[in-house]
């Protein structure tokens, strides 16, 4: 997952940092979310709450990041084939 957020992003190309700092950020959103199923599981409202709140504070602050670091520039989560978004006749 981390591998194609990262190429979605578009990191890896001016600063060889970028995908590291990307990365960790991942990583640390990924175990939050983590942290918040396993809390729902165990039934524990408070905990999954917390969890949710710092998966909610990850997601902001990557996408802050985001905007700061690349502007508008539009990303796709995917490559494509411009063939393939025409309908067939």
């Amino acid at each position: 997952m981390a591998t194609a957020a990262l190429t979605a992003a578009g990191v890896g190309g001016d600063n060889p940092g970028d995908g590291t700092f990307l990365r960790v950020r991942l990583d640390r959103l990924a175990a939050a979310a983590n942290d918040a199923i396993t809390a729902a599981r165990a039934g524990d409202s408070g905990e999954m709450v917390r969890h949710l709140h710092k998966f909610d504070v990850l997601t902001s602050a990557i996408w802050a990041v985001q905007d700061a670091v690349y502007g508008s520039r539009q990303v796709s989560a995917a490559p494509h084939a411009p063939s393939a978004l025409v309908p067939p006749s």
